[in-house]
């Protein structure tokens, strides 16, 4: 997604997911986890070292998500697309969501559980 400001955000629709069947069938058989979505988001981070810009976009992405990702598990990458200003540069950001967020509520979900215990 290409909506640098706010495309971090959008991730919470991931909360819950699971792949369709065809991706349960096709998943490599060296593996039990099915193929999960590889997902390129764009973001503004404050201009740093490049370990701490990357520190800073997988802080935003695991709050979205509702889970934490794991570098290497999940092939996180990062780059830097340009530089917007004296103190902010727009990065790429590209992983492949995690199998835990199958497992975390969407934001609706837990809405709905707080209108319920009120």
């Amino acid at each position: 997604m290409n909506l640098p400001a706010s495309a971090v955000e959008f991730l919470d629709v991931y909360r819950g997911y699971s792949p369709p069947f065809s991706s349960l069938a096709n998943s490599e058989e060296n593996s039990c986890s099915p193929k999960m979505p590889r997902v390129h988001v764009h973001a503004f981070v404050t201009k740093e070292v490049q370990d701490k810009m990357e520190e800073e976009i997988l802080q935003r992405i695991a709050k979205a998500l509702g889970c934490e990702l794991d570098r290497e598990r999940d092939q996180f990458v990062m780059h830097v697309v340009r530089d917007v200003s004296p103190k902010k540069e727009m990065v790429c950001a590209e992983f492949f969501i995690p199998m835990e967020v199958m497992a975390v509520k969407s934001l609706i979900e837990e809405d709905e559980e707080e209108k319920i215990a009120t």
